[in-house]
């Protein structure tokens, strides 16, 4: 079993949105471990029943800015994203599908969750339809402090995701550990006063910084700009981003544009209650 699928993906962070909300009806993204947005709490407004996202390269056609070919998986190995992907809620805006595919449809990773009430008990991950893990949640309140993820033939420890929160329930630390429950990073998060995400930065075991992300926003909360530093390999990435949003309010189109040209194009599709 490869170890790398139960550790916790926070290279998300790099493309999540982040527009404030202030409704009360709204479901967060990234509720499990390994999905899109974890740790990052983005909201989308209203009752939402499903959404679907996708990954494009930005085109202009007429002047206008549109999708070109899809992200394929090579091209992802150049060109860091977040996923493409769909997830499932249910009425109380809890997730119960989470699936990640290729540009040509192919399930690369369908997660099932179970849940009792708003409290996520537990998630089974496939792959080839295959459970690959089983992670369980622990609460304090309704506050996920802990995600164990465990081998679902013995109910061993794989590895465990712990969180730390603000005084809001924001998420401020996510720290990774193995079985032996031994700490193997960490990301921590700083937010502005409406809960968006200011600064995402990631560290490894030894305390060392691997990526900073910084964030700023308009007068809307709409995010417009992203600073990006990946000290693995020294990549120095800055995006600004222009929207298209639904009647509701929540964004079905986003642009990242680079060095003032249109670059990606992320489509999303989102159904209602």
């Amino acid at each position: 079993m490869k170890k790398s699928i139960f550790i916790l993906i926070t290279a998300s962070i790099v493309f999540a949105s982040a527009r404030s909300q202030d409704t009360k009806e709204y479901v967060v993204l990234g509720q499990l471990n390994g999905t899109f947005g974890h740790g990052t709490q983005e909201k989308l407004k209203r009752k939402v029943k499903e959404i679907k996202q996708t990954h494009f390269w930005a085109e202009v056609k007429d002047g206008k800015v549109v999708k070109g070919k899809i992200i394929t998986t090579e091209d992802r190995k150049s060109t860091p994203l977040g996923k493409d992907y769909a997830e499932e809620y249910n009425t109380l805006g809890i997730v119960t599908r989470s699936t990640t595919y290729d540009e040509k449809g192919k399930i690369l990773i369908d997660i099932k969750a179970s849940s009792e009430g708003k409290i996520l008990k537990e998630a089974d991950y496939f792959i080839n339809d295959t459970i690959r893990t089983r992670v369980k949640y622990k609460y304090a309140g309704e506050k996920m402090i802990e995600a164990d993820s465990k081998n679902p033939a013995n109910d061993t420890l794989v590895s465990a995701i712990k969180y730390e929160y603000d005084q809001k329930d924001q998420i401020t630390k996510v720290l990774n550990c193995n079985f032996r429950m031994e700490p193997q990073g960490y990301s921590l998060y700083e937010r502005d006063e409406k809960g968006s995400p200011l600064k995402a930065d990631a560290y490894n075991k030894a305390g060392k910084m691997t990526s900073l992300h910084a964030f700023t926003y308009d007068n809307k909360g709409d995010r417009n700009g992203h600073h990006e530093v990946n000290y693995n390999n020294g990549e120095v990435t800055n995006y600004t981003f222009s929207y298209e949003y639904d009647k509701l309010g929540n964004y079905t189109a986003i642009i990242f544009i680079k060095d003032g040209k249109p670059f990606i194009y992320r489509a999303r599709e989102i159904t209602y209650y």
